[in-house]
């Protein structure tokens, strides 16, 4: 299956432990099998745009997460129980990787979130073959 439509089903796949019970049960959030990643979306922006105003002093708009999503930067969300509480977004080229941003919900933090999204960028990175990471700030 193509990379496309590996991602068009990972968009639509439907896990009714996550996506229902997880709501209607708060306690099944604790669980690290509830957590996922993914591809960012479309329809992530506005979330990744919350996110971003309550974690940032100058946060980036709506308009840089989707400039960022055209240019095809590596744009990945981390969710639990369906709603995302995490992103981050890297830059590949000329074999540099740059951790453009990374952000977990503030009523996510402390909990190694931040590790895991910072983890899945550099396999990411690697899986591109970036000899070199470096973080914007």
């Amino acid at each position: 299956m193509n990379e496309f439509f590996s991602w068009i089903w990972g968009s639509i796949s439907y896990n009714a432990e996550r996506d229902f019970y997880g709501k209607i049960f708060p306690k099944l959030a604790e669980r690290d099998d509830v957590y996922e990643f993914r591809r960012m979306g479309f329809s992530d922006f506005d979330a990744v745009t919350d996110i971003e105003k309550q974690v940032y002093d100058f946060p980036w708009g709506k308009d840089v997460f989707q400039d960022c999503f055209k240019a095809n930067y590596l744009c990945w969300v981390y969710l639990q129980v369906g709603q995302v509480i995490a992103y981050g977004i890297l830059s590949l080229g000329a074999g540099e990787c740059h951790i453009m941003n990374l952000c977990v919900s503030p009523k996510a933090q402390n909990k190694g979130i931040g590790k895991r999204m910072l983890e899945k960028l550099i396999e990411e990175a690697r899986n591109k073959q970036a000899e070199t990471i470096l973080l914007e700030v």
